[in-house]
């Protein structure tokens, strides 16, 4: 009985330790979850700011076209129109080309953000599979627990059951050999009683005769 309500004890304590990992794995995923949420917003951000300073640097190209086209107009009726055309056309072509390669850069950076996103996406993904096999599995390891600890328990009870038909049969036994050796002991002194008897009888009858 003693170790029986000892294993059950143990049990309980195994139970109260498993449910206390259970609750910091919880506090753990939701500390990721927060984590992720708050790193996605940061990037958006960035990936916004970024796109902004795209338009500006479109807007910009365009303002400098105008104005060189303005300029262009106001060259024309100089002498130096054809050197100062050029110029601006070089210039132009320099600032377009810049754009476009800013613009490039700008889209070529989003895609690694947005690439970045997606595997950090996948990550969480794969951090919640995980998380639901870690949480079938302590499933799993409940229900076996259980089934050893039940089963456990229906051994401790048979052993003590048995321990107890043991106990009543050698206490019969016990019972059965003190009365056999009282029976004994009353036979032999009842026939020894009789032989004092038969000796005394005897005795008196032969004093008698003489």
């Amino acid at each position: 009985m003693l170790a029986a309500l000892a294993l059950t004890r143990q049990i309980q304590q195994a139970e109260v330790v498993k449910q206390q990992m259970f609750r910091e794995k919880k506090k753990e995923a939701d500390s990721v979850a927060r984590e992720t949420r708050k790193y996605i917003d940061e990037k958006e951000a960035e990936k916004r700011k970024k796109k902004e300073k795209v338009m500006k640097e479109k807007q910009e190209a365009r303002r400098v076209r105008e104005e060189s086209e303005v300029r262009k107009a106001e060259l024309l009726k100089t002498e130096k129109l054809r050197d100062v055309k050029m110029m601006a056309e070089v210039k132009v072509q320099q600032q377009e080309q810049q754009a476009r390669q800013d613009e490039a850069a700008a889209i070529k950076r989003a895609q690694d953000d947005l690439q970045l996103l997606w595997l950090k996406d996948e990550e969480c993904k794969l951090a919640e599979h995980r998380r639901r096999e870690e949480l079938k599995c302590l499933r799993e390891l409940e229900k076996l627990e259980r089934e050893w600890r039940k089963k456990e328990l229906m051994e401790a009870q048979v052993k003590a059951e048995q321990e107890a038909v043991i106990t009543r049969e050698r206490r019969q036994q016990v019972e059965e050999r003190q009365k056999a050796r009282m029976a004994a002991a009353m036979k032999q002194k009842e026939e020894l009683l009789r032989v004092t008897d038969h000796w005394m009888i005897t005795e008196q009858r032969e004093r008698s005769e003489h």
